[in-house]
């Protein structure tokens, strides 16, 4: 037998004693995270609007031929000392409002974090989303015809196919809006912005404070762009704009026969504005 073979077969050797010592290790380590799931179901009674809030946890509304709510519950812990039945979604109806957030009750957990509620609500198309927020986890809102405002403090949003109006913010996360009937004000302050405009009502805004701002324009809008950057490069392609005022740090010009200003601004970031498809 050669002195290589031999140094192979001790490597091999070595390297299944290592798996299976590992596997060992993955055995006496069980599962110690918990996760209950429901679903219920919630009468509008009268509301036309809605409002969700979650402390920790995912949040995703979307909209669908129904005229109820359908909620789907997930209780997650990564601790086994954590209660995750002292974690509850309270439900209330006022001024033609139905009110759903998560409430915690079972004070501080040792060794690990509060337990997390992801909801998954299915809406009637039309239902108003007076307030989709999340403190930390994201938020996701798909499949409406009515207005929407979504706001994430630690953690990414993502909007698409809502015919409204638009309002979304996320302060460490980015956001995404495909598809909108129009917005009103897009902003992350840690995290890339990326919003289609197919339409404008009224004054409007996409704007980040450290990330890029990608912001895509309907050729047939009548607008008033802006584009600034504070610290980085601003382009705007694909669109005809007149009455041009260029710098290296702004655009400025008329879009069709003008109308409602569209701003797009960055601090630390670059900015572009280009052509829907």
């Amino acid at each position: 037998m050669s002195r290589d073979t031999t140094r192979r077969r001790l490597l091999a050797g070595g390297a299944a004693a290592a798996v299976t010592a590992l596997a060992g290790c993955s055995g006496l380590t069980p599962f110690v995270g918990k996760r209950v799931e429901e679903t219920r179901q919630l009468a509008l009674d009268g509301s036309t609007a809605l409002s969700v809030e979650t402390d920790v946890g995912d949040v995703t509304v979307r909209g669908d031929d129904r005229e109820d709510v359908r909620a789907r519950i997930v209780k997650e812990s990564s601790t086994a000392d954590a209660d995750v039945s002292k974690l509850r979604l309270r439900v209330e109806r006022s001024d033609g409002t139905l009110r759903l957030r998560s409430e915690w009750t079972g004070g501080d957990v040792q060794f690990g974090s509060r337990p997390a509620m992801n909801l998954v609500l299915e809406v009637p198309r039309s239902l108003t989303v007076e307030s989709a927020r999340v403190d930390t986890g994201s938020a996701t809102l798909r499949d409406l015809d009515a207005d929407a405002t979504v706001i994430a403090n630690t953690g990414d949003v993502t909007v698409e196919r809502v015919d409204g109006t638009v309002s979304a913010e996320a302060e460490t996360g980015s956001v995404t809006v495909r598809r909108p009937g129009t917005i009103s004000s897009v902003r992350a302050e840690t995290g890339d912005v990326d919003v289609d405009v197919p339409a404008l009502s009224d004054d409007a805004s996409v704007t980040t404070a450290t990330g890029s701002a990608t912001v895509s324009v309907a050729p047939d809008i009548d607008a008033e762009l802006i584009a600034l950057v504070d610290t980085g490069d601003v382009d705007v392609d694909g669109l005809t704009l007149d009455d041009v005022n260029r710098s290296e740090a702004s655009v400025r010009g008329t879009l069709g026969d003008g109308g409602p200003e569209l701003r797009v601004e960055s601090d630390t970031g670059d900015v572009t504005v280009d052509a829907l498809r």
